[in-house]
């Protein structure tokens, strides 16, 4: 899920939210050019393009939370996704006989570099041209979530 926000006269973006991991993330939108956020292997949504920058609070429930030894406070985006990389590339995801994700990896084989590797770009202009109930414009953002999108 992506959300943008516009200034009040409708007419430029002014900041961009993402769903990560049960967490908002919140980025300034680009001065000029398209929104753009990336996905990342192993984890349930998508961070701004700036994502290194961001900083999160550490959630008791986080496989990554064992890792840390500040953990309540604030990390860095970026470690936190390091402490998901080594759990991901060398013990493997959680939950590995769950019948939901039969058909997943079992581990990340890859490089750190390779996690953080977002050069495969995938235009969702297109999709929301063909689909345009993907995306909405309203005042009342948490509402329409609930009511469309998150079923």
């Amino acid at each position: 899920m992506l959300w943008v926000r516009l200034n009040p006269e409708l007419t430029r973006a002014v900041s961009v939210h993402t769903y990560f991991h049960g967490r908002l993330l919140s980025a300034p939108a680009p001065a000029a050019g398209r929104i753009r956020a990336v996905s990342q292997w192993g984890k349930h949504g998508t961070m701004p393009m700036n994502w290194q920058e961001l900083s999160i609070a550490a959630d008791s429930d986080d496989v990554e939370f064992r890792a840390m030894t500040d953990a309540d406070r604030g990390i860095r985006l970026e470690d936190y996704n390091r402490a998901t990389y080594l759990k991901l590339h060398t013990q493997g995801r959680e939950a590995q006989a769950s019948p939901l994700a039969r058909k997943w990896p079992l581990r990340f084989p890859g490089t750190w570099a390779g996690l953080i590797n977002f050069s495969r770009p995938v235009d969702i202009e297109v999709r929301l041209r063909r689909n345009p109930e993907l995306a909405m414009v309203s005042y009342f953002n948490n509402a329409v979530i609930n009511r469309y999108f998150l079923r």
